[in-house]
Parts: C-alpha cells; structure tokens; sequence
C-alpha cells in the first residue's frame, strides 16, 4: 500500500487545519452577528413580553412575541442553507465560488439570528457552560474519527438515520397536534435522536477530511484550487457539526429545566 494513502504529509494536515481554521473563524462570525443581534433586540425592548423566568425553547414556541419573527427568520435561512448545501456536496466540482460563499453566509447569518436569541435569553455563565461541553463534544468526536481506521459506512447510516429522524420529527408535529404523542415526550426523544446523529457526523466528517485529503495528495490531484474547494467545503461540514452540538446541549438544558 502506497504509504501517502497512511500517513498524511505536510500539505495534507494543513488542509485539514485550515479546514477547521474555516470552521472556526466562522463560529467567531456567528457569535458576532449574535452579539449585535442580542443588543438590537435587547434596545428594541423585544424582550418586555417574555417572563424572566422562562428560557428560549424552540419546541414549544412560548410566547417570545416579536421575538418569534427573528427564530422564524433563523429556521428559514438555515433551511435554505442546508439545501443549497446537498447541491453543493453533488456538484463539487461545477459550483462556483460565488455558490460557495452564499452558502457560508447565509448560514451564518441564520445561525447568527440564533445564537441573538441565545444571546439575549441566557446569562454569560450559562453559555460558556453551553459552548464548552459543546466544543468538548465535538472534539472529542474529532479526535475520534481522526485516528480511526475505517468509517466509510458511517456515511451510509447516518444518511438514513439522518433522513428517518427527520421524516419522523415532522410528522410528531401532527401527532402532537392531535394530542397522540405528548410534546415534551417528543421533545426528549428527538433531543437525543438529533444529538445521537451529530456527534456521529462529527466524527464521520473529520475521517472524510483526513481521508479526502490523503487520497488527492496520493493520486496528485491535490492542486492548489482542489485544496482551496476541500478546505471551504469540509469547514462548512464542520461548522454545522459544531453548532449542531451546541442547539443540542442548550436542547438538553432545557429538558432537565421542565
């Protein structure tokens, strides 16, 4: 066996880290954008219909009035977002770098929105807590899929797994609306079905990354324009591995709160 395809040279780690160098940067942009967002909400008196005791929650929609219309705005962009990136990973090579930067900002954007809403409902102590098991989680996934072997049929069941939970989450919207399955009960169950799923990507990623980038460097196809489209596609994977995890553990929160 060839051994570029086993140990990684020094052009192969550095996309890797300019990979979660993306990933990073971008985080620090969400934080940002949620930060301004918190202080326009927080001088538009948004906040004067929503009791001081209550935390935001996306699954029971509590009465958050104009507050909502930001959340709303946040689920859309990200759903776009999410759409526009299944186009981007079948049409690696076709999509332009334009298509590539949209797609980062628009994510950004959204999860900026979020992370205002965030911003604004939770102390300072609370999410650092938030962001640290978080950050923990995810590189501890990291680590995991970076030193294993073999996860290519990863890819496969966290696809279907992905799509099932998904499929199975809409439709717990009419089961609860017509009083079948109780909301909290659902509320739990899909907390941790969607946690399950991606710290499983997390992991799965990272493998690809390493493994993507071994396999273009051994077969020479690892020019400069290759590495630049790998590193922006694997850092927005990451970015949304990352941020996944952190919706996840502010999701758990909320649970051991109600």
């Amino acid at each position: 066996m060839n051994k570029n395809i086993i140990f990684s040279s020094t052009k192969q780690k550095k996309m890797v880290s300019r990979s979660f160098l993306v990933a990073g940067i971008s985080f620090l942009l969400i934080c940002l954008i949620g930060y301004i967002s918190s202080i326009i909400v927080d001088s538009a008196g948004l906040l004067k219909e929503v009791n001081s005791n209550t935390k935001f929650d996306f699954a029971f929609y509590e009465a958050y009035g104009k507050l909502a219309k930001l959340s709303i705005a946040s689920i859309v962009l990200i759903f776009i977002a999410m759409i526009l990136s299944i186009y981007w990973q079948f049409r690696f090579l076709k999509v332009s770098n334009t298509f590539m930067y949209v797609v980062f900002g628009v994510y950004i954007l959204a999860q900026g929105f979020g992370f205002g809403i965030l911003f604004t409902t939770w102390n300072a102590i609370e999410l650092i807590g938030i962001f640290a098991i978080g950050g923990g989680l995810f590189t501890a996934m990291g680590t995991y899929g970076y030193f294993a072997k073999d996860l290519s049929s990863w890819g496969r069941i966290l696809s279907i797994y992905g799509l099932t939970i998904f499929v199975m989450w809409l439709i717990s919207f009419l089961l609860i609306y017509l009083g079948i399955i109780n909301a909290k009960a659902s509320y739990s169950m899909f907390t941790i079905a969607f946690g399950i799923l991606f710290l499983g990507y997390t992991a799965y990623d990272v493998w690809l990354l390493k493994k993507t980038s071994q396999w273009q460097e051994a077969t020479g196809n690892l020019n400069e324009e290759m590495e630049y489209r790998l590193t922006l596609f694997f850092g927005f994977r990451l970015l949304v591995d990352l941020i996944g995890l952190i919706w996840i553990v502010v999701r758990f929160v909320i649970m051991s709160r109600n």
